[in-house]
This record gives structure tokens, C-alpha cells and sequence, in this order.
């Protein structure tokens, strides 16, 4: 689970950032949307993740829609941090590792305040946090689980073991897509299903 959410957090940044730029009606460069092929003025539902994932990388285009914020400073942060993490593989490669080791470390948390109360009966100081963390990361596996069965091509009664070892596979494959710099678009992030 937390490679999974390693990997699916780099694709809610991305999208999180277009849809902020979207929502606030951010202009885009003429000198960008001619060197991207854009149809656009300004960020809106035409312009694909993948479009996005490109400007974002180009580090011109970066440049020049830096410029073009006038004063929106969260939108301003939220892509300049957005270049800096997919600026170089490097980074994009540190900000996975640290995502899965923060996951790991907070679902230990979770096990061991478990283990209290099943063992005790009790807990003090229930960290609503910790609770906060296990529905989000049970939430995102369910997802996934129920994507890979909607998906699924070869097999009629897919069992719940199916589903997850070929999504683990999957998962160690973009975990070494990542190591290897292949990278190259969000369409990279997206788990395949392979059953």
C-alpha cells in the first residue's frame, strides 16, 4: 500500500495543480501555448494531464507561467513546488522514497496504538490524525482493488488475491520505472492491470 500511494500522490499533485491554475483562470503565455500546440488563453478542461505535464517540464514554459500569475500566491507556490519535484528524475525519485517511508512509519503508528487497544482495551491519546491516514490509505486501496477488477480482461471470477498480486507487481514495475528515470509522462504513473 504505500508504493501505491507513493506513486498515486505525484499524480494527485499534478492534478491538483491544473485544476487550482483551472479554477482561478490562470493565463497562459502566447509564447507557451505556441510551443505546446495550446488552444487555450487560459488553464481550462482541454488542456490534458499529460499537456500539463509537459509545460511543467519544459523549464521556458515553467519560466514564462511563472510570470504570468499576478499575484496569485497559492498558485504560484503550488506550481513552482510542482517544477522543482519534476524538474529532475532525481527528485521526483527522493519525494516517492520519502512518501512510501512516511506511510510505513505512519501505518506502524497505526499498528502499534491497534495493539493497545486490543490488548489493553484502551488507547490514550488517540491521534484522530493516525485515523485520518488509515481511511484515506484503505480508501485509495479499495480504488485500486475495485479499477483492477472493473479492468480485468482474462478472468471471469477474479479473486481479491488475483487483484492484489498483480497490482503489487505492477507497482514494483513502476517502482523501477521510477529508479530508471523512465518517467516520461503521467501516463507513466498509471497502473496497467495485467489480468
Amino acid at each position: 500500500m504505500p508504493k501505491v500511494y507513493a506513486i498515486k500522490s505525484l499524480e494527485q499533485r499534478i492534478t491538483y495543480t491544473l485544476s487550482l491554475l483551472e479554477k482561478l483562470n490562470i493565463a497562459i503565455p502566447d509564447s507557451v501555448s505556441a510551443r505546446h500546440n495550446l488552444n487555450a488563453y487560459n488553464f481550462n478542461k482541454k488542456i490534458s494531464i499529460d499537456q500539463f505535464y509537459d509545460l511543467i517540464t519544459n523549464t521556458d514554459s515553467a519560466r514564462a507561467i511563472c510570470k504570468s500569475f499576478n499575484g496569485e500566491d497559492l498558485a504560484y507556490f503550488r506550481f513552482y513546488e510542482l517544477y522543482l519535484l519534476l524538474e529532475k528524475k532525481e527528485h521526483i525519485k527522493a519525494r516517492v522514497k520519502q512518501t512510501k517511508e512516511t506511510i510505513e512509519n505512519q501505518l506502524y503508528r497505526i499498528y502499534k496504538k491497534r495493539n493497545q487497544i486490543v490488548h489493553i482495551g484502551h488507547s490514550e491519546n488517540l491521534n484522530q490524525n493516525l485515523i485520518n491516514y488509515l481511511s484515506e490509505y484503505v480508501n485509495s486501496m479499495i480504488l485500486e482493488v475495485l479499477g483492477a477488477a472493473r479492468d480485468s480482461r482474462h478472468i471471469n471470477n477474479i479473486s481479491l488475491d488475483d487483484i492484489l498480486l498483480s497490482l503489487q507487481m505492477v507497482v514494483d514495475a513502476k517502482f523501477k520505472a521510477i529508479e530508471t528515470d523512465a518517467i516520461i509522462s503521467t501516463q507513466s504513473l498509471q497502473f496497467d492491470v495485467i489480468i
